[in-house]
């Protein structure tokens, strides 16, 4: 989480939103990269719905709309959607709806240019073969710029943390891209995946 490496690591990510949020900050999390980070390594203060996560089909493109939602429903509270580029382009046209309603909502983007999430699962089981998960990489925050909202890019760690807070006090609908690493090159802290890699680690040193 203290990680400066780059592409910046998801959980450099969390950290940073854990120290800038407010206790009383609503997290809506895709289904794909955003999930396992948040779950594991961002930091909950107190009761309540603060965290939103549609793990029960998992469908990916859920944070934008969804940002939408909360931010109308709880007008008074900081509300940050977060991302993947491949739920970003399932669900970008909603970016007009937010710039349309003017509403203050900060979405992080977690620009690793594949199906992150599937990666990993196709690192673990396919022996590496990689099979209709990367895609080209694209500037989100040109994107995001084009609809109407504000559209940065972060590219060091020592940034995080100012762009948010900035976003924030902009009090404007913010987009912020950041180009980080994707799953399957450091395995989160997804127990079934951490256990499948550990015994075909274990089967690939006993054929050796």
């Amino acid at each position: 989480m203290g990680s400066d490496q780059l592409p910046l690591k998801p959980h450099r990510v969390m950290a940073a939103l854990s120290r800038v949020l407010p206790g009383d900050a609503i997290i809506v999390a895709d289904a794909g990269t955003p999930t396992p980070y948040t779950a594991a390594y961002y930091e909950v203060h107190r009761p309540g719905r603060h965290v939103i996560i549609p793990r029960a089909y998992g469908g990916l493109g859920y944070a934008i709309p969804a940002t939408i939602g909360a931010q109308i429903a709880r007008p008074d509270q900081v509300v940050v959607g977060l991302s993947g580029d491949g739920s970003f382009g399932m669900s970008a046209g909603e970016l007009e709806t937010i710039a349309r309603l003017k509403l203050p909502v900060v979405i992080v983007n977690f620009n690793n240019s594949c199906f992150g999430w599937i990666k990993a699962i196709q690192s673990i089981h396919n022996q590496g073969r990689y099979l209709g998960v990367d895609f080209s990489t694209l500037d989100h925050a040109a994107v995001a710029r084009a609809f109407g909202l504000r559209g940065t890019r972060v590219e060091r760690a020592a940034d995080l943390e100012g762009a948010l807070e900035e976003a924030i006090a902009s009090g404007r609908p913010t987009l912020i891209d950041v180009p980080s690493e994707s799953e399957e090159k450091d395995l989160p802290q997804v127990l079934s995946w951490r256990k499948a890699a550990a015994r075909k680690a274990a089967e690939a040193a006993e054929a050796r």
